[in-house]
This record gives structure tokens, C-alpha cells and sequence, in this order.
């Protein structure tokens, strides 16, 4: 958990308020941005496992070297490793912006290392990136987002009180 401290300090300055002091901000909630980036997540994990389930589109056959095994178990990997996120996020847990970093990161690492793109490095290289650009988005979002740290952590801009 050393990793999480060290992001915390790339993010503003929180004042800890007990969970009914949260409850009373006008950012506590499931709602808003926070809601569009899960129903976002949860699209994501829905069209993971049509590739896992479905039969394969032939162009995104070819970015894992037209091996159907390695194609599914990449993308089932992904489905798996972001249910965690989606079961917490609405209850509220303490949990969830660790979870949420962590399965972004998770999810970057899976596909920068499973798809065989011989001959195809330019599209590696791009689908690389934009992995890597949106986890950086997500721990930002989840870092500074004063929905994020209201619900789930009961913390609040310092300076900012009950509001």
C-alpha cells in the first residue's frame, strides 16, 4: 500500500470528517461524473466478455496474431479484474478508488503484454498509449475528485468543512 501514499501526494491537501459530516457535503453521492465513469467501466466489462463469449471480430483477431485463446483470456482477465470495482463503487466501500487505481493499472499491464502484434507494432504502440493515458486519467480522477474522496474516503478539501 506504500504505492497509494505516494499517489496521495500528488493529489490536493484532505481534511478527514466522520462519515455523517461526508454524508452531509454537497459532493457525497454515486452520482454525476463519478457514475458516468462506472457505467463507462461496466460498458467495458460487458463487451470484454461478448469478445470472451462471442465469436471474434477478425480485425481484432489479428492484433493477438490470430491466437483465440491468448484473445479470450486476455480480455476474460480484464472482465474479472474489474468486478471488484463495479460490486464496491455503489455500496460506498472504503475500498473502492484503491480498487479502481489498481484494476486500471491492472488492465494496462494485461494488454501491453498479452496481444502478439508482429508486424503490427504501430497499432500496438498506439493501443499501449492510450491504455496507459486513460489509467493515468482514472488515478488522477480518483486522486483529486472531490466525489471520490467524499464518499468513499469521508475526506474533504482542506479548508473547504461540511459545505
Amino acid at each position: 500500500m506504500y504505492w497509494f501514499a505516494f499517489l496521495n501526494r500528488l493529489s490536493k491537501e484532505w481534511a478527514i470528517v466522520s462519515k455523517n459530516e461526508a454524508k452531509q457535503n454537497q459532493y457525497f453521492g454515486f452520482r454525476g461524473w463519478l457514475l458516468i465513469l462506472y457505467l463507462v467501466w461496466a460498458a467495458d466489462v460487458v463487451l470484454d466478455l461478448k469478445v470472451v463469449f462471442g465469436s471474434p471480430d477478425s480485425d481484432l483477431l489479428d492484433y493477438f496474431g490470430g491466437n483465440q485463446d491468448e484473445m479470450r483470456v486476455a480480455y476474460f482477465l480484464t472482465a474479472i479484474v474489474w468486478v471488484p470495482f463495479l460490486v464496491l463503487a455503489p455500496l460506498k466501500h472504503w475500498l473502492t478508488p484503491k480498487v479502481w487505481i489498481g484494476t486500471s493499472w491492472i488492465e494496462v499491464i494485461v494488454f501491453a503484454a498479452a496481444p502478439d502484434m508482429s508486424g503490427r507494432v504501430d497499432a500496438k504502440i498506439g493501443a499501449d498509449i492510450v491504455g496507459v493515458v486513460g489509467a493515468i486519467f482514472a488515478t488522477l480522477y480518483v486522486l483529486n475528485s472531490k466525489r471520490v474522496n467524499v464518499t468513499y474516503l469521508n475526506r474533504v478539501p482542506a479548508g473547504e468543512g461540511i459545505s
